[in-house]
């Protein structure tokens, strides 16, 4: 174990900051609209404020644990991308080959491949459970909660949403609003899954809970969130007074345009 730990120290801080970016960064990507919100979020926070935060408050043999969990995700991420850019290769070539010929007789194989390359997925069987093993033997820890995150993500793109559910609700339920990156995005991924299971009166309340100590310069994309839920569950007055909220309060946010086109649709 020392030998993770020296590893662990010789580790950079940029080095960090970029694994943790990667790691929140692909809860964006895999969510639905509501828990899309958080794409600003890593732009006003920062990397930095994330890897400082995680260094200075973790036992460094946990997270050299979660490190080689991370390093087996990022593995599979990366054997996906090279199928994918093998496909992307040979479609190239056969274009390339249809095109000189003028001829179609590749047409279908080009479509054969286009639609492997559509469907192709990164295969998280490896990692998957190890984060969630990971998040049940540190469930206190930020580290445990952190990869309580990544495996609901993954557990949501595989459509299990009841276990989704369970281990974000726990997570969201133990952070503190003080430590902002677990707190939101647990409480957004779970707004997330909540809709994706048509529950979405336990979608607003985690929106509520949100609102209630998210601040002034994020509380317009937790607004927002709210007001589509509000109006998936045809509460139309309700949605119109969140979206009026967000036009009249922070009506120079980016959240305003989107505010207004929703509220268009409401008429």
């Amino acid at each position: 174990m020392s030998n993770k730990k020296d590893e662990l120290k010789l580790r950079n801080p940029d080095q960090f900051q970029q694994r943790i970016a990667r790691l929140l960064g692909y809860l964006v990507g895999n969510t639905k609209l509501a828990a899309g919100l958080v794409i600003g979020l890593f732009v006003i926070f920062g990397a930095y404020f994330a890897a400082d935060y995680y260094m200075q408050t973790q036992d460094q043999e946990v997270m050299a644990s979660l490190a080689e969990i991370d390093k087996l995700y990022q593995d599979e991420l990366e054997a996906a991308n090279k199928k994918k850019q093998e496909l992307q290769d040979q479609i190239d070539r056969l274009k390339s080959e249809q095109e000189a010929s003028k001829a179609g007789k590749n047409a279908a194989k080009i479509a054969e491949l286009e639609a492997e390359l559509a469907a192709k997925q990164p295969d998280h069987s490896g990692s998957k459970p190890k984060f969630l093993a990971f998040y049940e033997q540190h469930p206190d820890a930020a580290a445990g909660q952190l990869a309580g995150i990544r495996y609901s993500a993954l557990a949501f793109a595989d459509r299990e949403l009841d276990q989704a559910k369970k281990v974000l609700s726990q997570v969201h339920a133990k952070a503190k609003p003080d430590d902002l990156i677990l707190w939101l995005q647990s409480g957004l991924l779970l707004i997330s899954v909540y809709e994706d299971a048509s529950e979405l009166d336990q979608a607003v309340s985690v929106a509520d809970g949100l609102l209630k100590n998210v601040g002034d310069e994020l509380e317009p994309r937790v607004l927002l969130a709210k007001g589509r839920l509000l109006a998936l569950k045809d509460d139309k007055e309700a949605a119109l007074g969140v979206l009026n909220q967000i036009l009249e309060k922070h009506k120079l946010s980016q959240e305003a345009e989107n505010a207004q086109s929703l509220k268009a649709l409401l008429y």
